[in-house]
């Protein structure tokens, strides 16, 4: 039996970290793993013009706007699945 993600209360299935990563690898071509400690830059070679891709992505999805300011202060993936999962009432979480 395959384990398929329950859909988050906006439709979307599995957890922020797998929709985040899933964006991710579909803005670069990152051959490691993602995790809340991947960093951005050392970890994934994501300079800042990938990154705004990235976020551009994420609000979309998410269907959130990140703010300038607060999306250059994000090092981590974990920084960004937080912030994304602050965003969202707590019933819906499942980071």
């Amino acid at each position: 039996m395959t384990h398929r993600p329950q859909p988050q209360a906006d439709g979307h299935p599995g957890t922020t970290l797998e929709r985040v990563a899933a964006i991710i690898d579909g803005v670069g071509d990152t051959q490691a793993a993602i995790h809340d400690e991947t960093l951005f830059a050392a970890d994934l070679g994501i300079d800042a013009l990938a990154f705004a891709l990235v976020a551009a992505a994420v609000e979309q999805d998410f269907g959130v706007d990140l703010p300038d300011g607060r999306a250059l202060q994000m090092r981590s993936v974990g920084d960004l699945v937080s912030w994304l999962d602050a965003q969202r009432p707590a019933d819906c979480i499942t980071s």
